[in-house]
């Protein structure tokens, strides 16, 4: 039994084409579009090859975004990447302002960790529709990954901007006050990474929000609130990931 995948992976433009036929000749633009709608029952199904082949018929016919939009995604779907940046940017070339393309451009660059291409195509994608929660969920993501990239390099101003701004698309992901907590705390700015670890917890208050008890732990221990310190190292240690470091700083605070 073919795979066959949801809309929420794919934007896919089907479009229901009335075709008439005037005489014994069918106008090009007709014909394409029923080459298209093909191609989009077989991408829907999973056979992604033979979908390329009916956009390709299409395009022979009528130069259409959405032709290269769903080529593209069939060339993305079959890991042929660049192709398929490739289709898309032909789609953008007729539609300046098509937002699922520059969408699916970035989302290829995410999956690479090229997060300056990805945030760059995200914010194409805002620019042209605010409300495309791809794109939005996209961007927040490569803000992270970039920002994690900062961290590791020992860049943690500039992974506190990038972080803030990660909140202006989303202020309810917790991922994002969780890593600006620990910014925070290597940046002994200690009341800061309470209120954001905090804040990650406030959010997903039934969640796993170990990283954000340890890391609202070493605040509090900072502060000398030794404890409010223990009672987050307690909660952090729950999680059999955190739980040797956890029980180490337990340890650490029963010497103060």
């Amino acid at each position: 039994m073919r795979k066959l995948f949801s809309l929420a992976m794919f934007l896919i433009f089907v479009v229901s084409f009335a075709i008439s036929q005037g005489g014994n000749s069918v106008k090009p633009e007709v014909e394409a579009a029923k080459f298209f709608n093909e191609g989009n029952s077989l991408l829907r199904s999973g056979n992604y090859k033979a979908a390329i082949e009916k956009y390709d018929e299409a395009l022979k016919l009528q130069k259409d975004p959405r032709f290269y939009y769903n080529k593209g995604l069939a060339l993305k779907a079959l890991r042929q990447n660049e192709e398929a940046i490739n289709a898309f940017k032909e789609a953008i070339n007729l539609k300046n302002d098509f937002a699922p393309a520059y969408n699916a451009i970035a989302g290829i660059y995410l999956t690479q960790g090229d997060y300056d291409n990805a945030i760059e195509n995200y914010t194409k994608a805002l620019q042209y529709d605010k409300k495309l929660d791809a794109a939005i969920k996209g961007i927040v993501e490569a803000l992270l990954g970039k920002s994690n990239a900062l961290i590791q390099a020992g860049k943690f101003q500039e992974a506190v901007d990038l972080l803030t701004q990660a909140t202006t698309y989303r202020q309810d992901y917790p991922k994002v006050y969780v890593m600006l907590a620990i910014v925070y705390n290597k940046l002994s700015q200690y009341d800061k990474a309470v209120e954001s670890a905090k804040k990650a917890i406030e959010i997903n208050p039934k969640g796993a929000n170990s990283d954000a008890y340890f890391e609202l732990g070493v605040a509090y221990k900072k502060l000398g609130q030794i404890e409010e310190a223990r009672k987050a190292f307690l909660e952090a240690k729950k999680d059999p990931r955190l739980a040797r470091n956890a029980q180490y700083e337990l340890d650490l605070l029963k010497e103060q």
